[in-house]
């Protein structure tokens, strides 16, 4: 289902906080990059969206000036909507990643089932 927009939104100011702190060095107690956590641009332009309701054009404006021109907008707009896309896949779980996160238990209750199970007396009366 997800969770509530306002509950979204909270979880990216907060992740953008970590972000600029860590960026500024007063912050370096995890490593976002390895938890997924998207970039500080990435997080920025879907508050942009998101939260402060920005057009894709002004998004542009404000976050990639360098595409700012008649024959650059349509590029501009696109690179805004993938980094948009970045933040949106992390807070919006794919079935796919539930099913791969459920193959990996199934996987880890296996191998601990079988480590528990196993005995080197078994094993070396089964090697003669």
């Amino acid at each position: 289902m997800g969770w509530p927009k306002e509950d979204r939104i909270r979880w990216v100011e907060w992740r953008l906080k970590e972000r600029i702190a860590k960026e500024s060095g007063r912050y370096a107690d995890r490593d976002l990059s390895a938890e997924g956590v998207p970039d500080r641009i990435s997080l920025e332009v879907w508050l942009a969206k998101e939260r402060d309701g920005l057009s894709w054009q002004q998004i542009v404006i404000k976050y990639f000036p360098q595409y700012v021109g008649r024959r650059q907008k349509s590029a501009g707009m696109s690179k805004a909507r993938r980094v948009h896309g970045l933040v949106k896949a992390v807070l919006s779980p794919t079935e796919e990643r539930d099913r791969l996160e459920h193959a990996h238990q199934i996987i880890r209750y296996e191998f601990y089932d079988r480590l528990r199970n196993y005995s080197p007396c078994r094993s070396r009366s089964l090697a003669r």
